[in-house]
């Protein structure tokens, strides 16, 4: 009853946003249910209970060897898109708050502790999608080009780029407890965040940061120790 009341407050002193929480309200539910039957069919997926998810099909776990577990309690916003693909582990744990535009890509392992906070736009990966060496990434584009459905030409290619398979340089990242991640950061692969910790909003991490401190910039750098 409680939360009913404070739900009944907040939409008289906001009038306007009661539509939102009606839309909100069915995209949850419709997605719980769409989760539910994800768990169920999908055996390399595992959520926990009262998810609240805004975006549809947010989670994607490449078969037969890319898993993600997810912990109760989860909150998703809008257009997220979270994948693990090859054998890559994806682990989120309870009480995490993802911001809309978030992008997570992984292909070793990834960990979310508990209680995250992700705002807008924020991207995290454990590889490099592409190559810094000429040649290998001319490849990767003429692939994709013949590969990309649909297409409404012919595109003539060698077999190398016909057979073509990309490798990757992979490292873990771990974001521990209680961390604030703020608005179009960006997360690199190997990065450890230490518990307690905020990454500024813009920041590009790169190193490992310590427990209960702020980061920013690009690279990010300590700038502030919280104590």
């Amino acid at each position: 009853m409680r939360k009913f009341g404070f739900l009944f407050k907040k939409i008289l002193g906001r009038p306007y946003d009661i539509w939102k929480y009606i839309i909100q309200t069915i995209r949850v539910l419709l997605n719980y249910a769409l989760l539910a039957w994800q768990k169920r069919v999908q055996s390399n997926f595992e959520i926990g209970s009262n998810p609240r998810v805004l975006t549809t099909n947010a989670f994607k776990a490449e078969l037969p060897d890319a898993k993600i577990k997810i912990g109760n309690s989860i909150i998703v916003y809008h257009n997220c898109d979270i994948l693990t693909t090859g054998k890559g582990h994806l682990e989120i744990g309870e009480g995490c708050v993802i911001g809309s535009g978030f992008r997570l890509y992984c292909k070793e392992n990834i960990i979310l502790v508990n209680h995250v906070l992700i705002s807008w736009n924020v991207f995290i990966s454990d590889y490099d999608a592409h190559s810094i060496t000429p040649s290998e990434r001319l490849k990767q584009v003429l692939y994709i080009n013949h590969a990309f459905f649909p297409s409404f030409g012919k595109n003539k290619v060698s077999t190398d780029i016909e057979n073509y398979v990309p490798s990757y340089v992979t490292r873990p990242v771990i974001i521990g407890d209680n961390v604030w991640i703020g608005a179009n950061a960006i997360i690199l692969k190997g990065v450890s965040i230490g518990s307690g910790s905020v990454v500024a909003a813009g920041s590009v991490v790169t190193k490992d940061v310590p427990e209960n401190c702020i980061v920013a910039g690009n690279p990010a750098k300590i700038i502030k120790e919280l104590l």
